[in-house]
């Protein structure tokens, strides 16, 4: 049986392991995916996530829950060897170890940046993908706190 290597579990990876599950027949090959983290962030959701607009578990995709055939590896890829068809992985404990792959999809993916909106930098603490962990919340000051609140609870406004 083939093996299907995805190296990142976002977006793209997300979607194109769900995609094989849909098209291939459980022996047609074996799906693989590896990431550090057990979910698929939506990232452009995070700025409302931290400022407490959407609840996080609207932002997160459990990889394991949503991807019931594919095999899911917690760690890091860290080397891949196109000659031999083999990648190292990095897990989230014990040592690295060797991967074997047919077909290798490549979505890593890029690293968050910090959010050019005025204030993020100085008012947040933690990382912005933090949000979904609670590594990161919105301090802001108590003013700024309480018009958003109440910006909240009257709903949408006409502009």
């Amino acid at each position: 049986m083939r093996t299907i290597l995805v190296v990142g579990g976002g977006y793209a990876g997300f979607y194109a392991a769900w995609r094989l599950e849909k098209k291939l027949r459980g022996d047609e090959a074996r799906i693989v995916v590896v990431d550090p983290r057990p979910y698929m962030t939506y990232q452009p959701f995070l700025p409302e996530v931290l400022a407490g607009s959407v609840e996080a578990r609207h932002a997160a995709v459990s990889l394991r829950r949503h991807l019931r055939r594919a095999r899911i590896v917690s760690g890091a890829v860290t080397a891949i060897d196109h000659a031999h068809r083999t990648v190292t992985v990095h897990p989230a404990e014990g040592p690295d170890f060797a991967l074997g792959y047919d077909v290798i999809a490549v979505t890593a993916g890029a690293v968050t940046r910090r959010l050019a909106i005025p204030g993020v930098a100085e008012q947040a603490i933690g990382p912005v993908g933090g949000a979904l962990t609670g590594e990161a919340r919105w301090t802001g000051t108590p003013e700024h706190r309480a018009r958003l609140r109440a910006r909240r609870s009257r709903g949408p406004v006409d502009r």
